[in-house]
């Protein structure tokens, strides 16, 4: 985080220039022009607008009603990616977020913290944070695409999850959906259920356990998300024909 602040502009206010890092300015009310690869926008209260580093912006406050806004600028190796991952790019560099105060008070926090005497790198690094989350929260899956996305976080989620006492419903509460839904959609995109990926999931990252390390039966068993090493071991042999002892002594 480079800076950030706050400032009720007078009309007919101007800056027009150059940036070495990335700067959003988020308004906070009335209005103004941001002039951007030859194109003109007028702006008002929830909107903002992100200048990227290196590229000529132009931005005025309106005569009569000129906007106030708050502001951060930063820079980083993965900003680029983060802004494009929420929808901003240089070819889009404009977006509103108008639902609540969240990320208005986000980026005052940013103000305050820059003040702190001690600390103010953990804070600013927390709350920039927050401002990709809240922006990120606001992206909502195109419908044509929606579907994927929902599978694509269901097996990510279970990538990631799959050591711990999982069920359906906590896949689909992650992923925000229905489970009968999520069911449905998911056994369309992969041609299986997601408790079938789940459980050769599990038989596989047993199986990489059983040949690759020296733990116990029981502790695979535990490590792959079952606490009862009996009922492991029984439905590893019906899943893939061998007893998990067995693939041990190999």
């Amino acid at each position: 985080m480079y800076h950030a602040g706050r400032q009720e502009c007078a009309p007919r206010h101007r800056w027009a220039g150059v940036r070495d890092h990335y700067l959003v300015h988020y308004v906070l009310g009335g209005s103004g022009l941001f002039r951007w690869r030859g194109a003109e926008h007028r702006l008002g209260a929830g909107s903002a607008f992100t200048i990227f580093p290196g590229a000529f912006a132009d931005y005025e406050a309106d005569g009569e009603d000129p906007w106030h806004y708050c502001w951060i600028g930063f820079h980083g190796r993965a900003v680029e990616h983060d802004l494009e991952s929420v929808g901003v790019t240089s070819l889009s560099p404009l977006f509103t977020y108008d639902r609540d105060s969240q990320v208005r008070d986000c980026i005052l926090d940013c103000v305050a913290a820059l003040r702190e005497p001690s600390g103010r790198d953990f804070a600013l690094r927390s709350l920039g944070y927050r401002f990709f989350h809240l922006l990120a929260r606001q992206q909502e899956p195109r419908p044509a695409n929606a579907r994927a996305a929902y599978v694509a976080a269901a097996i990510a989620f279970l990538n990631r999850n799959f050591s711990h006492q999982l069920s359906i419903a906590d896949v689909a509460s992650y992923v925000g959906i229905d489970r009968r839904y999520l069911s449905e959609i998911f056994r369309d995109a992969t041609g299986t259920s997601p408790q079938e990926y789940l459980l050769r999931l599990r038989i596989a990252k047993a199986r990489e356990l059983l040949s690759d390390t020296d733990l116990s039966v029981a502790a695979v068993a535990q490590s792959v998300g079952y606490a009862d090493a009996l009922y492991f071991s029984r439905l590893y042999h019906r899943k893939t024909g061998a007893a998990p002892s067995a693939v041990r002594s190999q």
